[in-house]
């Protein structure tokens, strides 16, 4: 895929606050997902599910989303087809994002979307950074919106996830082509 092929692919970055690590066991408490193609934000969609549980303290404390935001909130059925539309059959963009991936495809949302990780695209083109968490990463590269944004908030996190690609594709557009193959 040339320089050219990849500027015209459209992706969409997305994010999930759930109320644990484990697909199948623990539910998604807020989703977001940012169509961008060509440096353009396309659309996106943000919005809190109720898990139709109660959340734990931690998760509370962690995100800022409480009990009572997402007992007012639609539960995931009624969240999927907003999901499926602006996801589309785009190339999905996230930063860990198998573990966002995992969480949707149980909801089948995204099954089988081609995907690329930020913290392995990162990996390989700063080696030697340390610490490859959306904050460390957004914090060595400068990026902008790191100072207003709100972590653990999925629509804030699918925000910062967008410019982390944007700038690890700038960064990756500056090396040699022999160095990229």
């Amino acid at each position: 895929m040339g320089y050219n092929a990849l500027l015209m692919t459209t992706y969409v970055a997305v994010d999930l606050e759930t109320t644990g690590l484990q697909p199948g066991k623990d539910a998604i408490i807020e989703v977001a997902a940012i169509a961008f193609a060509d440096g353009q934000v396309l659309g996106e969609y943000q919005s809190l599910v109720n898990p139709e549980r109660d959340l734990d303290s931690f998760i509370i404390n962690l995100t800022g989303i409480t009990q009572r935001m997402v007992n007012g909130a639609p539960v995931m059925y009624d969240v999927r087809p907003h999901m499926r539309q602006v996801m589309a059959d785009h190339i999905v963009i996230g930063h860990n994002v198998g573990f966002d991936m995992g969480f949707l495809e149980q909801e089948r949302i995204g099954v089988g979307q081609h995907r690329i990780d930020t913290v392995t695209l990162a990996s390989i083109l700063l080696p030697g950074v340390g610490r490859y968490s959306l904050e460390a990463l957004a914090r060595f590269l400068g990026l902008p919106s790191l100072e207003a944004q709100q972590t653990h908030r999925a629509l804030d996190d699918a925000r910062l996830t967008v410019e982390l690609f944007w700038a690890l594709t700038d960064l990756a557009h500056k090396l040699p082509f022999s160095t990229i193959e």
